[in-house]
C-alpha cells in the first residue's frame, strides 16, 4: 500500500494510522512518503493488531508534520524491520506558538532499529 503526496488537516487526532484491523490482515511493505500533516495531535500511529510481523518493512519517510501538539509517533510494537526517516516535525505549545527547538517525542519507538528525523 502506498500513501503519498497528500495534504491532510488532522485536527485532534493522528495524522495517519497504519493498522492491520482484521485477522490475517497485514500492513507489510506500506510506504508513507511525501505527505504534509497539518495540525495533528500525533503524526503517525501504528497499532498492534496482527502482531509485530504484520508491520514489517513499513516506511514513513519525507513527511512534514506541522503544528503537532502531541508525540510525533505512537507505536505499540517494537518492530525492528520498519523505518521512520527524513521527516520534518514542528511542534507547538498549548497556545499554538511554534517550538522549533523542542525535539519530537517518539512514543513507543525505543525498540525501533531505524529512526531519523
Amino acid at each position: 500500500m502506498d500513501f503519498h503526496e497528500f495534504l491532510l488537516r488532522a485536527g485532534k487526532s493522528n495524522g495517519l494510522e497504519v493498522s492491520a484491523l482484521y485477522g490475517g490482515d497485514t500492513t507489510v511493505g506500506t510506504l508513507v512518503y511525501n505527505n504534509i500533516f497539518y495540525q495533528p495531535q500525533a503524526c503517525y500511529f501504528q497499532s498492534h493488531n496482527g502482531g509485530i510481523s504484520a508491520y514489517d518493512n513499513v516506511l514513513f519517510a519525507n513527511n512534514i508534520c506541522y503544528r503537532m501538539t502531541g508525540n510525533a509517533t505512537d507505536i505499540y510494537l517494537g518492530n525492528k524491520n520498519s523505518r521512520i526517516v527524513n521527516n520534518d516535525i514542528l511542534s507547538v505549545d498549548a497556545s499554538g506558538a511554534p517550538q522549533p527547538d523542542r525535539p519530537p517525542s517518539l512514543s513507543g519507538t525505543t525498540m525501533r532499529a531505524s529512526i531519523s528525523i
